[in-house]
């Protein structure tokens, strides 16, 4: 089987050697991230070429034609199939590699000879299965499914046995304590002893030094320690055995400081206990010698917060200024280039009309500020510029001033153009300027119409990652409860 597969890859690495020249300086205008096998392109093109399906290469043609409004689809005819098999291509590939790859380590896997014998699973183990396939029975091999238990122990080993698993349990449940003598960690009670196929059971004497499950709590031990026995129960189909262990949990290791002040508690408790009828608890002045000095705890980690706070304070409103302001400016800009084509369209036409660019600026700052009062809507800012220049020329600044001013407060391109255009009305005179008003007209209505459909695709390109992320949901509902029926 791998030769096979190797034959087939080697097949078709060698077809993408041919042809990859194919055509090439066709595809190489592409866009490599639109496009990311157009390296590919070329051998789906010849082998689309020298399929025999000319009626279904003019079917598409025909389609690709009603749809692109285009007298000759070649190009796109090209690109089309070039992509699509391209595809298949690609993914030829990746199946013949994942096969052989598959293949490989099928045959680099160490599969024991059935002849020698099938491998018993071992104490305690699950009883296995073996697929056989069986020759001689009849014409065709035959498969049959054998089921071996796990080994067991015979009746005169078991005592043994359950000793050896006993004693083993003895130094298995010590964990991180040197001995039994001295137990100052927690336990480990395994429920199995591993290897055998032997359950245990156990059972703790009930102190407060050690609990069922072998956690132990000496903070209370007294210094001789504290004897506590253990009782495990070994169990084997239908054989006990049971095994007593004694450990000695001892007080955890302390330093004189520790100690000092857990005799110091001891004997706090025991004075508010004698004198339960008192309001209030005497403390020693001193201790075993040692002068003592009492006092509550005080919380000394406010100042950490309230010094966090204090930088947010101090930061937050800068940044969220900076924020705001750099909003507004976007929404501004945003504004601007709304109202272009209108303002442009506007002026064309007064313009047209026989007004002078002065008369058709007051006209349009008038019907704006009438529209405004009448209808009580927000400012829009090329308006407002306007006015801003029309003040200016009334204070006394030149007209062509005025103008180019008004395109450098706008800040874009196209206003910076429309402020030029003006100011060299004035000095050259206007007999070209209503068409270049209208033409200038005509490619803000075209910007206007690219800049909504570059929106639209940046919208489309935001909805791609939750698509995707809905895709890889549903093929997870779908395929994982098909991998978890499988019994490997």
């Amino acid at each position: 089987m791998i030769w096979i597969i190797s034959l087939a890859l080697a097949a078709m690495l060698l077809f993408i050697l041919l042809t990859c020249r194919h055509d090439r300086q066709l595809f190489c205008m592409l866009d490599r991230h639109a496009h990311p096998l157009r390296c590919l392109y070329p051998c789906g093109w010849y082998l689309a070429q020298h399929l025999p399906v000319k009626t279904a290469f003019n079917k598409k043609r025909s389609r690709l034609q009603s749809l692109l409004y285009k007298q000759d689809v070649e190009w796109e005819l090209k690109v089309y199939e070039g992509k699509r098999m391209a595809l298949s291509i690609a993914a030829a590939v990746l199946s013949l590699v994942l096969s052989l790859a598959y293949a490989c380590n099928l045959a680099a896997a160490a599969w024991p000879d059935p002849a020698d014998g099938l491998d018993r699973p071992g104490y305690g183990e699950t009883d296995r299965e073996y697929l056989l396939e069986v020759e001689g029975l009849g014409p065709e091999p035959a498969k049959l499914t054998v089921e071996i238990p796990a080994m067991q122990y015979a009746g005169s080993q078991i005592g043994e046995i359950m000793r050896q698993a006993g004693d083993a349990l003895r130094n298995l449940m010590l964990g991180e304590n040197p001995s039994a003598d001295e137990v100052r960690t927690d336990l480990i009670l395994p429920a199995t002893v591993k290897g055998t196929g032997i359950q245990v059971e156990w059972s703790v004497e009930y102190t407060d030094c050690l609990d069922a499950l072998g956690h132990v709590n000496n903070g209370q031990c007294p210094e001789e320690g504290q004897l506590v026995w253990l009782e495990a129960v070994l169990k084997y189909q239908e054989y006990e055995y049971t095994e007593r262990i004694y450990v000695r949990v001892m007080p955890p290791v302390r330093s004189e400081e520790e100690k000092a002040a857990a005799k110091l508690k001891a004997t706090l408790e025991q004075q508010a206990e004698k004198a339960a009828d008192e309001p209030l608890v005497r403390l020693p002045d001193s201790f075993e010698g040692k002068r003592l000095k009492y006092s509550f705890p005080k919380d000394r980690t406010g100042w950490e917060t309230l010094l966090v706070l204090g930088i947010a304070c101090v930061v937050l409103p800068a940044v969220s200024s900076d924020q705001k302001l750099k909003r507004q400016q976007d929404e501004k800009q945003k504004q601007l280039l709304e109202d272009y084509p209108s303002l442009v369209a506007k002026l064309t036409v007064l313009i047209g009309a026989g007004m002078t660019v002065r008369r058709a600026w007051e006209r349009i700052w008038a019907d704006y500020t009438g529209t405004e009062a009448a209808s009580d809507r927000g400012k829009r800012p090329a308006y407002e510029e306007m006015g801003y220049a029309l003040h200016c020329m009334e204070g006394g600044m030149y007209e062509n001033s005025a103008y180019r001013a008004f395109g450098q407060r706008c800040g874009l391109y196209c206003y910076i153009k429309l402020g030029n255009l003006l100011e060299q009305n004035l000095k050259k005179g206007s007999r070209d300027l209503l068409l270049l008003l209208r033409q200038e007209s005509e490619a803000a209505f075209r910007e206007q119409k690219d800049h909504a459909r570059r929106l639209g695709q940046e919208a489309s390109t935001k909805l791609m990652l939750p698509m995707f992320m809905m895709f890889g949901i549903v093929v997870a509902i779908v395929i994982v409860p098909v991998f978890l029926s499988f019994q490997f």
